[in-house]
């Protein structure tokens, strides 16, 4: 053994001295925040003046292994930083200099030990407890993420064609030679080569020595190594015991033991323990290495004995593998891209789905370790459930929210199923070859961006479920999309439909309805040469047998052997759900005139035409969602119809007591008061229309005179909504209450009963936003013609529906017009009523001028005998018991506002003018005239700049009325 000077270390052990180790503790908290949880994102307290000096920020939700940088540094003062935990255990204190400030400010950076809660206290200089001070903010800093336990990790894009991300490794691996980590050898003196010892004492870090003469006998091993980085070759002390060497050299540099030249790595003689030899190298990976071992002797020498050398190198790598068993590898590292890699099945990002990878040690390629590159959300099934809303049927876990693309694969029958009243999202929906999806009844599914059905895929929606989209892009559908739609008919009911697919026959509509019972609406169609020239008024015309148009209504009898009681037909469309903006043509004739009676058969019924009878257009809901009406109504694109829709009900049976339409003399008729009129001021029936039109629904719409006789209406996305019920649909039995906005609206359902009890119902509605002249979104023209029919006049004009100006006034009065159909004990009564008049002692009178009585409609209904024919000018419908008389009914229609060369002027033929109030249309008042008292008032000061007004009229005898006009 070879003799060592031992030399004495000394230690010098160097003391720093801080004033203070931590600040007293206290509990009052000025703030209190979630800690940041994305790297380089920060939250800030600001304190209010701190009592005494000192003030506590809360941060809630601090992760263990997370670098937290807290610091002081804006401040400008001398602070001192204490770090505890809720209960008060100190964790960390700085005083001076700390990691984000220079000089006297604090700052810490933070490691918690323990997921939680932690207190920040901020002191003045030498934790000072007096006074009322400003130390600035605090910052709460993440430096870095808690460092990932051992294991390989998979990426998750939430869509297809997002930039690729790595794929990563945290295995503690171990790097190893090609031989393994221990090399085990045996030197011969018979048989090995004998060359010169390396000098005595060489380390690792000298260059290449041998002793001048003295030999010993060698033994070398080939190796590489799996990593580049620093190896450590210990050899054990050997038995029998030698004073071993060793020494490491390029294999392929032409280097000879016992010569020193190119290729010369490192040797050792006594760098381990117990003087035994121990190598400390750089090794390259690929490179081939050589280890040489031999015996040292103060002269040539010999030995026979075994020796073990153990190595230790650096982290080991991990390789990437597309199988679990077998295969090679596709790339290496801690941190691997497979995308675009040869042998890796990803070329690009852009197909979702679920692609395995395997990652293993370098050292230990057949314990592989499993990361999923998933593309999108995809569905798994993986709870033995088919329930769209469980976390765990997900790769990665949880539900879709609106920004994962969401892929359906084909899982062998255990496909999803959103369940009843069920709302789901997501960004756009894919469903691969041999999946389906089911939407349940009251489902709705709301897509931003586009669905793909593959080839083989199915996508079915129950009735009442809904499909909505918000982006306007297209779908694509080349397997199989239905949705099935319920209408509770009888076998001689026609429906109102409309497709919300794109290229669906009509005939398949209800494939049993013979042809002749299919029917599209033609707004302007010729119906012949009358005395006031030729009628171009809208008909129905066969449609037996072509593709039904987007957003166009079509009318289909119920299927032969249909019952004849009201039961439930299943409509099932087929093809490419209908998305984004879509645009319909609609027209009218050029009859703005008075109406007229026309007799389209000599001796038959003579008919009455209004201007309204070639206005009429029948559209269709385009979407599979629901759309609401008001929405609808609203756009600004849909100005050139009438603020309201209407809806056929089909509740009365065909027959021969219902009245001829006005183009034509027919021995049965469907009865034209099954029409639901809504708009803003609610439902023509209280049991009625909730507001949203249904998936495959028809319904009329008016086109105003005003508008050109060849227009567009347009239906778009904003007009779908997850909140929108889809559950209603015409003719169905559905029985919902009416659901208009309820800010400020009382309402009046009034009916009037035939002797025979046929019932006709008209709404009158105070609400917000109605003034007492016709309102576009308000007010709804009477539709019955010569039916039973009850409706109320604004000036001339009927109306089933109408909109009245708020607040509600006891004296307002509203007239009534009806058209008697049978001969007779009529009635009218109240249906419903909501607001005032349901839940005060608002009374409700019937005005009955011709028999002078005014009669409480809320106390039992009012009846009296009348012949068939038209009434208008004999019933009003007012709130207190005073009578007015005929010229009290006559004074409100003589009441005149008009325009004459730039000037507003109010007129009253029978009354003086008490007062005028002009409001623009957010409530402004422009003008007020308390006291008129004149016929004719002209109001000076006020130039026209093409904006609505609101002129409120007031009498002498208090009656009073709102006009609504653009100056």
């Amino acid at each position: 053994m070879k003799r060592l000077l031992l030399s004495t270390i000394v230690v010098f052990i160097v003391f720093t001295y801080s004033g203070f180790s931590q600040c007293a503790a206290f509990n009052t908290i000025a703030c209190t925040e979630d800690a940041p949880t994305i790297v380089g994102n920060s939250i800030t307290c600001t304190p209010p003046l701190n009592d005494a000096g000192r003030r506590n920020f809360r941060v809630n939700n601090m992760l263990a292994g997370a670098t937290y940088r807290i610091s002081n540094c804006g401040s400008g003062q001398d602070t001192q930083m204490t770090i505890r935990t809720l209960a008060g255990g100190f964790e960390a204190f700085n005083d001076n200099n700390g990691p984000a400030c220079a000089g006297t400010a604090a700052s810490i950076d933070f490691t918690p030990t323990a997921d939680g809660d932690y207190r920040i206290q901020l002191n003045r200089s030498n934790c000072q407890s007096s006074g009322f001070l400003s130390n600035g903010n605090i910052e709460v800093t993440l430096l870095s993420d808690p460092p990932l336990p051992p294991g390989v990790y998979g990426v998750t894009l939430n869509c297809p064609g997002e930039a690729s991300q790595p794929l990563v490794s945290s295995l503690e691996c171990d790097s190893s030679t090609s031989i393994g980590n221990t090399i085990n050898g045996n030197l011969n003196a018979s048989t090995d080569s004998v060359a010169l010892q390396p000098q005595i004492f060489i380390s690792s870090g000298d260059p290449c020595a041998f002793d001048a003469t003295d030999t010993a006998n060698y033994t070398s091993v080939d190796f590489t190594v799996d990593a580049t980085g620093e190896y450590v070759f210990s050899m054990d002390e050997p038995v029998p015991y030698f004073d071993a060497m060793g020494y490491i050299y390029e294999t392929d540099s032409g280097f000879v033991p016992g010569v020193c030249s190119a290729g010369w790595i490192a040797g050792s003689d006594d760098d381990g323990p117990d003087l035994n030899p121990e190598l400390t190298v750089d090794l390259v990976a690929g490179v081939n290495y050589t280890l040489v071992t031999t015996k040292y002797s103060f002269s040539s020498t010999t030995h026979t004995g075994p020796f073990s050398w153990n190595v230790s190198g650096p982290p080991g790598n991990t390789e990437w593998y597309t199988s679990e068993t077998g295969g090679t590898s596709i790339g290496s590292g801690s941190s691997f891209d497979p995308v675009g890699v040869t042998g890796s099945p990803l070329s690009d990002t852009n197909t979702p789905g679920i692609y395995t990878f395997w990652g293993a040690c370098t050292s230990d390629p057949n314990v592989r370790y499993q990361a999923d590159y998933v593309i999108g959300k995809v569905w798994n099934g993986a709870s033995g459930s088919t329930d769209w809303d469980i976390d765990d049927n997900w790769t990665p876990s949880g539900v879709p929210d609106d920004t994962n693309c969401i892929y359906i694969p084909d899982t062998s029958g255990n496909n999803p199923t959103f369940y009843s009243n069920l709302d789901a999202v997501g960004y756009n929906l894919y469903i691969a070859n041999g999946a389906e999806l089911t939407q349940e009844t009251n489902s709705t599914l709301t897509i931003t961006n586009s669905v793909t059905v593959e080839s083989g895929a199915t996508y079915h929606i129950d009735d009442s479920a809904s499909l909505i989209q918000i982006d306007d892009v297209a779908n694509t559908i080349n397997g199989s999309f239905t949705m099935n739609r319920n209408a509770n008919i009888r076998i001689s009911d026609y429906v109102y439909w409309s497709s919300p697919v794109s290229a669906f026959n009509i005939e398949n509509v209800s494939p049993l309805t013979p042809n002749g019972f299919k029917y599209q609406w033609i707004p302007t169609l010729f119906q012949g040469i009358t005395p006031f020239g030729n009628m171009l008024f809208g008909e129905w015309q066969g449609y037996n047998s072509g593709a039904m148009t987007v957003a166009k209504g079509y009318a289909v009898r119920g299927p032969s052997g249909h019952t004849t009681t009201p039961s439930d037909y299943t409509a099932t469309f087929s093809g490419t759900p209908n998305n984004g903006t879509i645009v319909f043509p609609i027209e009218r004739g050029t009859h703005t005139g008075g109406a007229y009676f026309y007799q389209p058969i000599v001796g038959g019924d003579l008919l009455e035409v209004t201007n309204n009878d070639d206005n009429w257009n029948l559209v269709g809901n385009p979407y599979p969602s629901a759309i609401n009406a008001i929405d609808f109504l609203s756009s600004p694109s849909n100005t050139n119809i009438s603020g309201s829709i209407y809806l056929w009900t089909h509740g009365t049976e065909v027959g021969t007591a219902n009245p001829d339409p006005f183009y034509d003399d027919f021995l049965y008729n469907y009865n034209s008061a099954d029409y639901i009129v809504y708009n803003l001021s609610g439902s023509s029936t209280p049991a009625g229309f909730n507001g949203n039109i249904g998936a495959g629904q028809g319904f009329f719409v008016l086109m105003t005179d005003d508008a050109s006789t060849n227009e567009t209406i347009t239906f778009d996305n904003s007009m779908r909504d997850s909140t929108y019920d889809n559950g209603q649909f015409y003719r169905d039995n559905t029985n919902t209450t009416n659901n208009s906005d309820e800010g400020n609206a009382h309402r009046i359902w009034l009916d009037f009963i035939s002797p025979s009890g046929s019932t006709n119902t008209t709404l009158v509605a105070y609400v917000d936003g109605a003034t007492n002249d016709d309102d576009r979104l308000y007010d709804a023209a009477s539709t019955s013609g010569s039916g039973l029919d009850l409706y109320t006049f604004i000036n001339d004009q009927s109306y089933l529906i109408q909109g009245r100006q708020t607040p509600f006034d006891s004296s307002d009065i509203v007239p009534i017009g009806m058209n008697i159909s049978e001969q007779g004990i009529q009635t009218l009564a109240i249906n419903t009523l909501e607001g005032i008049f349901d839940n005060s002692d608002q009374d409700i009178y019937i005005e009955d001028i011709e028999q002078g009585i005014i009669h409480n409609i809320k106390n039992s209904p009012y009846s009296f005998t009348g012949d068939p024919g038209e009434i208008n000018d004999r019933f009003i419908l007012r709130y207190t018991n005073t009578t007015l008389s005929e010229d009290d009914f006559n004074t409100l229609n003589s009441i005149k506002v008009f325009e004459s060369r730039e000037t507003l002027h109010v007129t009253s033929e029978n009354e003086l003018l008490q007062s005028i109030e002009i409001f623009d249309v957010i409530g402004r008042q422009l003008f007020f005239e308390s006291a008129v008292n004149l016929n004719t008032f002209k109001i000076a000061g006020m130039r026209p700049q093409k904006q609505t007004l609101l002129i409120k009229v007031v009498l002498e005898n208090n009656t009073q009325k709102t006009f609504k006009i653009i100056f």
